[in-house]
């Protein structure tokens, strides 16, 4: 009885053992996959990648105050320079009195223009250029509006 004992006692600190090590390869492998998930979802959205972040990249919005009448359509330009032979996505925010800037359309330079909402944004590649244009703007729209090439806010701002 006592061998049996030991046999069975050593079976089951074997069995531990194992379950242990799967559970620890367990462990190491969803490590990897959220690693993997994680290095994908970097590569696959380009407003992570270092190499998207060019440090030449620039903003420059000609047009510093606009003045305009109610539904009176408005256009703000923007020039941009990027060493980036990516596509690009520019973007405008908008950011009124008291309030933090808010995310208002984009467009890239492979497409080159989209409508949403009241607002049409126009990309001319060649030139290096963006067109925001407001089609009826109301006292309402009275603001500040930023151009970026990254879903970041920049400095160079345009008062409608």
């Amino acid at each position: 009885m006592a061998v049996i004992l030991t046999f069975i006692t050593f079976d089951a600190r074997l069995l531990l053992l194992l379950f242990k090590i799967l559970l620890l390869l367990l462990l190491l492998l969803l490590l990897l996959l959220l690693l993997l998930l994680f290095i994908s979802e970097i590569v696959n959205n380009q407003f992570f990648l270092v190499s998207d972040f060019c440090l030449g990249d620039t903003v420059n919005q000609a047009s510093k105050e606009v003045h305009t009448e109610e539904a009176q359509k408005v256009s703000l330009t923007c020039d941009y320079e990027t060493t980036s032979t990516n596509i690009l996505y520019l973007f405008w925010y908008v950011q009124y009195s008291n309030g933090k800037p808010e995310y208002l359309i984009q467009a890239d330079t492979y497409s080159g223009s989209k409508k949403e909402n009241g607002y049409e944004i126009l990309v001319d590649k060649e030139n290096n250029k963006v067109w925001f244009n407001i089609s009826e703007p109301g006292i309402a729209d009275s603001a500040v509006y930023y151009c970026a090439l990254k879903p970041t806010v920049l400095q160079s701002t345009t008062a409608v």
